[in-house]
């Protein structure tokens, strides 16, 4: 990206918005009673790769990313629960993000 200079507005790449304006598909799978909402680019037939946010964060992440790599892959980005657009719960762990990734990944 071009350096914002004070006083300026910043200087948006054109591939950043095509990325962005690329329309994904919406999704979600059940986990435990509760529903992981999940995005995909790409074509069926691409080399699957999930992409999975940090704490505090969604899928929306990887909205300028994933378009870019559908040449190849087909992308799966996801809510985990009690973020983004998944249902939340009454507590949280490793073995239940594990399961909701996996049902991701099954699913997509």
């Amino acid at each position: 990206m071009a350096r914002w200079d004070r006083g300026g507005e910043p200087s948006v790449p054109d591939w950043f918005w095509t990325a962005v304006e690329t329309a994904s598909g919406k999704h979600t799978v059940e986990v435990d009673e509760c529903d992981v909402f999940y995005q995909t680019w790409g074509e069926p037939s691409g080399t699957p790769m999930l992409l999975v946010h940090g704490m505090n964060a969604h899928s929306h992440w990887w909205d300028f990313i994933a378009p870019q790599l559908t040449d190849t892959y087909r992308i799966a980005a996801m809510d985990l629960t009690g973020m983004g657009d998944s249902d939340y719960r009454y507590a949280y762990d490793a073995e239940t993000y594990a399961a909701e990734i996996v049902a991701v990944c099954d699913d997509a």
